[in-house]
């Protein structure tokens, strides 16, 4: 049942999918290959990074996004295909994601007055890069 197409649900158990047929994407398998390798340890330590960013490029700007990229695909073409990597750029790097100091800064925002103003100022300046990349993709999709 898990596995009908309305639902597309991931089997937990391995033997599922020895019953399936074999274009399932079958995570076991793709585990064993290496398929799925994460550091846990650098991924911790941008957690608090990877969050603002999330609620500054994506939650606070979810229904202008939604709306882009429905016309995104709607598009097509060329600048279809300009409009997408617009919607999908970051405003920072996985390399500086990985600083310290910005990661110490996210870390410390709740209880450190100063490390707040700094956090606040990124964030800003991140929801300012990327309003600047809605408003291209905008005048790209505006004859859609």
């Amino acid at each position: 049942m898990v596995t009908h197409a309305d639902i597309r649900k991931l089997p937990v158990r391995p033997s599922v999918y020895a019953k399936l047929n074999g274009g399932y994407h079958n995570p076991f398998v793709a585990a064993a290959a290496g398929g799925y390798g994460y550091d846990s340890d650098r991924g911790q330590g941008r957690l608090p990074v990877i969050a603002a960013l999330f609620d500054t490029v994506l939650a606070q700007r979810r229904d202008l996004l939604a709306a882009f990229w429905g016309k995104a695909r709607a598009a097509g073409g060329e600048r279809g295909e300009k409009a997408k990597q617009l919607l999908s750029a970051v405003p920072i790097s996985e390399a500086q994601a990985d600083w310290p100091e910005m990661q110490r800064v996210f870390a410390n925002r709740r209880d450190d007055a100063k490390a707040e103003l700094v956090a606040a100022e990124m964030e800003r300046q991140w929801a300012i890069e990327t309003d600047a990349r809605l408003v291209q993709a905008g005048k790209l999709m505006e004859a859609v």
